[in-house]
């Protein structure tokens, strides 16, 4: 029998989670608009938010999860300061930030 953690069903859980988004072609929701598009989106959306959810928990109770610091992680992080700090100066912090 194996021991399984609760980092391990979360590990777990964060990959099978990925794998489901191989899964979302075959979904056809006709209630929608959209059958074919708006029923994949939500579905894409909902999984995503649960497993980064899953991996926030991960990485606050497990260091090797954590994302490292590189070159690539410093510009994107460089990036997203600029454009917060650009969004909160506008003209219009709300429209900036939200979009029209």
């Amino acid at each position: 029998m194996t021991n399984f953690t609760p980092n391990k069903i979360t590990e777990r859980l964060i990959i099978a989670g990925l794998w489901s988004v191989l899964l979302l072609p075959f979904i056809v929701t006709d209630s929608l608009l959209f059958p074919y598009i708006t029923g994949k989106n939500f579905a894409f959306r909902l999984i995503i938010e649960i497993v980064f959810a899953l991996w926030v928990y991960l990485a606050a109770v497990e260091p090797k999860y954590r994302p490292r610091v590189s070159p690539v992680a410093l510009a994107l992080g460089t990036f997203l300061l600029v454009m917060a700090l650009a969004d909160i100066f506008a003209v219009d912090p709300e429209k900036a930030i939200w979009g029209s």
